[in-house]
């Protein structure tokens, strides 16, 4: 592109953001959204609040399930559309609950026989379900898409001013929706993924069928104009894959999370926030190099506890805790609200962050990684791919260590232990960089995106 263009395109990400007419609006589908309490809606929720800054207006349109989350909605709720997901799972138990109660049968026993029919057909069907396309079509709220679609179609003919349409995976049902008002309106889209879809490095590869699931994706995104993602090695997959523009957008953190002092804890306290998944993010190493320093001087870890918080992590890890004999160190807190796990992390001698020590893995960062940034607090990251993105973030802002294996982390945890007994804070393999820091505030974040939708719209 001429530098003309370029100039442009810099000049419209300056715009004023008390100049509200200078703005254009963008139907941003996010179907994980606040109040829904999770890494993805916070992410949503974070771009939407920024854009203005930079030249665009959102007009959200998200789910209108109500749940029991209390993530803050920082963005005018006025510029919030919300469109209902129906589980058809419940519809049926709801359904059938008044089919059995006008019937004189219980509700208890209406789900005991639906829990075995359904038990026996997922035996019978396993070879199918089991395939990616398949496990999409049942995993994702794919019946999202008749009243988002609605909903977005009527938002769109009703003002004229949006110029451009942004949905985020997952679920894919977001950008079907897209796909299917950016062919109907001609309005350009821009589409985002947190994680691949169909060439996804946690599915099984090979089976029959696997064919259809990219075959659906192509379809799909081939009106979108540009890709964003969230680091240069998906970026790379995504533009072989799709023969498009790709944009790196990693995540980030909200300063103004992270104003309110709060103290350290007395105990040396190691912190996880989020959820853990079986055969991938395992503590074992960390496990066992407690338990061979407590062998060794069990005084210097007499004050260590680690905290677990999120969902099921007793039920994914407590098998782990007694086989390393450390239900006196390791604690589970339930999930708590964003601005309570802030809170957890700032306080915390240590973050703990695990991956998924695999070469697949490269490309992955854990939301988690940017909230522990806006925290200061050192970090360890282990079962990490050493050649990954997450080991190069560490190193260029400061933030911490990775150690994989138990040697190398009870050797870090002695350093820092030892510290912790002498001065009540550690120290060591933490030198924060405050300039490098900056380049991931969703302020930031936002520009970057404000950015990709300008070159989107003169293609």
């Amino acid at each position: 592109m001429g530098a003309e263009l370029l100039g442009w395109i810099e000049a419209k990400s300056q715009m004023s953001t008390d100049n509200t007419s200078q703005r254009r609006r963008v139907l941003y589908i996010a179907f994980r959204y606040p109040p829904d309490n999770n890494i993805a809606a916070i992410r949503s929720a974070k771009l939407a609040k920024y854009l203005p800054r930079f030249g665009w207006e959102p007009v959200v349109l998200t789910d209108g399930t109500a749940c029991d989350s209390e993530l803050p909605v920082e963005y005018g709720q006025q510029r919030i559309m919300r469109a209902e997901y129906r589980d058809p799972a419940e519809l049926l138990l709801r359904s059938s609950s008044r089919s059995a109660d006008a019937a004189g049968g219980g509700r208890a026993g209406l789900k005991r026989k639906l829990r075995n029919i359904g038990t026996g057909i997922v035996r019978k069907f396993r070879p199918v379900y089991e395939l990616p396309v398949i496990r999409m079509l049942t995993k994702d709220p794919v019946l999202w898409y008749f009243p988002a679609r609605k909903v977005g179609l009527s938002a769109v003919a009703a003002d004229q001013d949006v110029a451009l349409v942004f949905s985020t995976y997952s679920p894919s049902t977001a950008h079907f929706v897209a796909s299917a008002i950016s062919r109907r309106t001609r309005v350009p889209w821009v589409a985002e993924f947190r994680d691949l879809w169909s060439q996804s490095p946690y599915d099984m590869k090979l089976r029959p069928l696997d064919w259809l699931a990219g075959w659906v994706e192509k379809r799909t995104l081939a009106p979108a104009r540009r890709l964003v993602t969230v680091s240069e090695p998906l970026a790379e997959d995504l533009g072989r894959y799709h023969g498009k523009n790709v944009h790196v957008i990693p995540s980030g953190f909200d300063p103004e999370d992270y104003s309110e002092p709060v103290p350290l804890t007395s105990k040396f306290t190691i912190t996880y926030t989020g959820r853990l998944y079986r055969g991938r993010r395992d503590p074992s190493e960390l496990f066992k190099a407690l338990r061979q320093l407590k062998t060794e001087d069990e005084s210097l870890v007499g004050n260590v506890e680690i905290r677990f918080v999120g969902f099921d992590a007793r039920d994914v890890i407590g098998n782990l805790v007694e086989e390393y004999s450390l239900g006196d160190k390791v604690k589970f807190l339930p999930q708590v609200p964003f601005k309570q796990s802030v809170k957890l992390q700032k306080e915390s001698t240590v973050l703990l962050l695990l991956s998924w020590n695999d070469p697949r893995d490269e490309g992955t960062y854990s939301g988690k990684l940017f909230e522990y940034l806006g925290a200061r607090r050192p970090i360890l990251a282990t079962s990490v791919y050493e050649g990954g993105s997450i080991p190069k973030l560490l190193a260029e802002t400061g933030s911490g260590v990775v150690a994989n294996d138990a040697g190398a982390i009870g050797a870090t945890l002695k350093v820092w232990l030892q510290e912790f007994r002498d001065g009540g804070a550690v120290h060591s393999f933490f030198n924060p960089k405050d300039e490098v820091l900056r380049a991931y505030t969703w302020e930031d974040q936002a520009k970057k995106l404000a950015s990709v939708f300008d070159f989107a719209l003169v293609e």
